[in-house]
């Protein structure tokens, strides 16, 4: 099933923890799928819909990212779903 949501990239320096809760992230924010920027999202300017892409900076192609840090907080924090 497709989700109406843009994609959210998280970013943070390797060994933060990002690719270890990745699942749990994903099923907070609603998203339909993991891509790991450094393995499959190579030569594309923006993600798909409804994906959680995870990367080690800040892209500049999209308004949907947020630190690992901040997407944590999200998560213990925040009602599942949040920000949309």
């Amino acid at each position: 099933m497709a989700v109406q949501y843009p994609s959210i990239v998280i970013y943070g320096p390797p060994g933060c923890g990002m690719r270890t809760n990745a699942e749990a992230l994903r099923r907070h924010f609603g998203l339909d799928y993991v891509l790991d920027q450094a393995e499959q999202f190579h030569g594309i300017e923006a993600p798909p819909r409804g994906a959680l892409v995870l990367a080690s900076e800040q892209p500049a192609y999209t308004d949907f990212s947020m630190s690992y840090a901040l997407a944590w907080q999200h998560l213990q924090l925040l009602p599942a779903g949040y920000p949309f």
